[in-house]
């Protein structure tokens, strides 16, 4: 990653809406989130204060593997027991928030997870960076 891009940088963004599926996640402030397990990022900020963005509950699809069962807490997700959002309510959220540039952290080859918000990006505003072609398809 790139600390400047096309004069941007990191204190340029402001999060207006986020979601995930850890139980550890949803429900806290993004601020506080980001730092709770499982976190495998490199920490460069630690001293952020409340942002007033509650996560949300983001849709399970095949962001979570199988496999992540055998590891511990500390390492692995702990899926929250809130209910998934249909597209139409995060559609609804990221509208409400001003949302202009959707960013999507999840593991390699989840297909169904990386293509969700490419779909709901297009829905709102017509636009997907790095669009691999396929979600056309996807989102019918």
């Amino acid at each position: 990653m790139h600390y400047e891009m096309n004069g941007y940088k990191p204190a340029d963004i402001e999060v207006v809406a986020a979601f995930d599926v850890d139980q550890r996640k949803v429900g806290n402030d993004v601020h506080a989130a980001i730092f709770t397990k499982p976190n495998c990022t490199t920490i460069f900020y630690p001293e952020l204060l409340p942002s007033g963005v509650t996560v949300r509950m983001g849709k399970i699809l095949d962001g979570v593997a199988g496999h992540m069962k055998d590891y511990p807490d500390d390492h692995t997700f702990v899926l929250s027991e809130e209910p998934e959002p249909t597209a139409a309510q995060i559609i609804q959220v990221l509208k409400e928030s001003g949302a202009q540039i959707l960013t999507n952290y999840l593991p390699a080859l989840s297909w169904p997870s990386d293509i969700n918000p490419a779909c709901i990006a297009i829905i709102i505003s017509g636009c997907y960076i790095g669009s691999p072609g396929e979600y056309h398809e996807y989102s019918h």
